[in-house]
Order: structure tokens, then C-alpha cells, then sequence
């Protein structure tokens, strides 16, 4: 999961934002306002069975299986689990999975990210070598501007990050190897900085693996050790106290404070405007 501390990138959150819609809504016309709301999700959950997902035996259950996870609560992760496990062996699933990225990251982006999750809880060697083509795709240089930003690039970046994900988690030399390189190498922020998190969350932050991180952590991106994880279950005042001492120990990426509309920026004699400085690197 990609931790966002930048103006630039307000483009992915949009993205994500957009993601469960893209694709599925058609040309539906827009509720009106005088409509009455619909049911809230509580109720629609409270309705649903749960830890009762469709089969995963063969090509022809990937749909509505994607379907099921897609509308799933965290309850039920370990229910999907063993079914993705025990689908694991089967190359054409594999196979399958990997279509369904193709054909839906450049129209649903939602649905590319869980494609991407369920093949790296896969752990197949097909499935690896997928992601190690894919997080290594040139990164689109043209496409539509938004906020500074292209889009399509962007997207690609959040896509490849959980294709890291996926390399990290499977905890083998050759994944390893993968993810170490990409935070020397690859030319994104966000994914050198998504490699670093999953390889010490699967290291279980140990001293060794920041040892390790360390000699292919790019010169000025040593921070990106040090970033406080929020681990399920943790309470905020737990993690906000850890989150300032880490804070304390590193004010150059705290930002200034915010200016208020009505206040020039030739009038302030202070720290520099945000837009003026470079983004923290996390």
C-alpha cells in the first residue's frame, strides 16, 4: 500500500477513488438528488452470507470469484485465502488472472489491483514471472494531464507498486532479489518506495532486513526505512505517538504551515511555499 505525503499525488487518489466505477456504471443515468438513498452497507452486509464464496475449481469460476472478492469484507480474508490457495497449482486460473489484469488496467483500475493481490497471494511461478515483467514496464511519458500529473502514468505506478507487493510476499531468493533491485532501480518514487515497505513487512522489520535495504536504497531515500507502519488492530494513539517521534526525528519532511487565501506569498518571511519545495520521499 502506497503511503501518499505529496500534492502530486491527489491524481492517485481520484484514480482509486474512481476505480469501483470504471467500467460498470455504462451510460446509467445519474441518481437525482430527489431520489431516495439506497440501503447502507451495513444492511446490505448484514443481509449477505458470509465466508460462503463461489467456487474456484477452473477458468469459468475467475469472474464470479472476482466478483465475490471484490464485495468482500475483512472478516472473510481468510475464507478468500484458502480458496486462492488451493486454486494456486492450477496454471490455467494463473493464466486467466493474468488476462484480466491486461484487459481491465487501462479501464478499471479497481479491479487490476485486486487481480494483482490474488496473484500474489498465489505465490505461482507463472504468477511471479508475470509481475516481474510487468512492474518493469516503461512508464508512459504522454497521455491525459490532470493537476500536473499524467494519468495513465500514474495509474501504471499504483499498478506496479502492488505488483511489488505480490514479488515481496512470496519470500523467496528470486522475489527478493527482485524487489532489492527495484529499490535501486525502478524510475518511480512510489514503487522504490512501495519495495522498500514490503520487503521489511515481510522481514517482519527486522534489523537485518533494513541492513539489507540499506546498501540499495538510493542516496537521500534512506528515510524510506524508517517510515512507521500502522499494523492491523493498532490503536491511533499507539501509532500517532510513534508517528511523531518520527516526526521529531526528521522535521525536513513535516510541511510549513498553510497560508491562508487572502495572505500574499511576497508577504511571508518564512519557511517557503510547499509547491516550492521537494516532495518528502514517502
Amino acid at each position: 500500500m502506497i503511503r501518499i505525503a505529496s500534492r502530486r499525488w491527489a491524481v492517485a487518489l481520484s484514480l482509486l477513488a474512481l476505480a469501483g466505477t470504471v467500467g460498470c456504471a455504462g451510460n446509467r443515468e445519474r441518481p437525482r438528488a430527489s431520489e431516495k438513498p439506497g440501503r447502507p452497507p451495513s444492511e446490505i452486509f448484514a443481509d449477505r452470507p458470509l465466508n460462503q464464496p463461489p467456487p474456484l475449481d477452473g477458468v469459468q469460476d475467475v469472474g464470479r470469484f472476482l466478483e465475490w472478492a471484490g464485495r468482500s469484507v475483512p472478516s472473510e480474508r481468510e475464507t478468500a485465502r484458502q480458496r486462492i490457495h488451493a486454486a494456486a497449482a492450477n496454471d490455467d486460473i494463473v493464466r486467466a488472472l493474468i488476462e484480466e489484469v491486461e484487459e481491465s488496467r487501462e479501464s478499471d483500475l479497481g479491479r487490476a489491483i485486486l487481480v494483482l493481490s490474488i496473484l500474489g497471494e498465489m505465490r505461482s511461478p507463472i504468477g511471479e514471472r508475470f509481475l516481474k515483467e510487468f512492474v518493469d514496464r516503461p512508464l508512459p511519458e504522454t497521455g491525459t494531464e490532470a493537476h500536473g500529473e499524467i494519468v495513465e502514468r500514474t495509474a501504471q505506478i499504483l499498478l506496479q507498486a502492488k505488483a511489488v507487493d505480490g514479488l515481496a510476499y512470496l519470500l523467496t531468493p528470486s522475489g527478493d532479489a527482485e524487489v532489492l533491485r527495484l529499490v535501486s532501480e525502478h524510475p518511480a518514487l512510489a514503487v522504490r518506495a512501495e519495495a522498500v515497505r514490503a520487503y521489511l513487512w515481510n522481514h517482519e522489520g527486522s534489523s537485518a532486513a533494513k541492513e539489507t535495504l540499506r546498501q540499495f536504497a538510493r542516496q537521500g531515500e534512506e528515510i524510506l526505512l524508517e517510515r512507521v507502519p500502522r499494523v492491523p488492530g493498532e490503536q491511533a494513539e499507539t501509532f500517532n505517538a510513534k508517528l511523531a517521534a518520527f516526526l521529531a526525528a526528521h522535521p525536513e519532511v513535516v510541511p510549513p504551515p498553510p497560508v491562508k487565501a487572502d495572505q500574499p506569498r511576497e508577504d511571508r518571511d518564512d519557511e517557503p511555499q510547499f509547491e516550492e519545495r521537494p516532495p518528502p520521499p514517502f
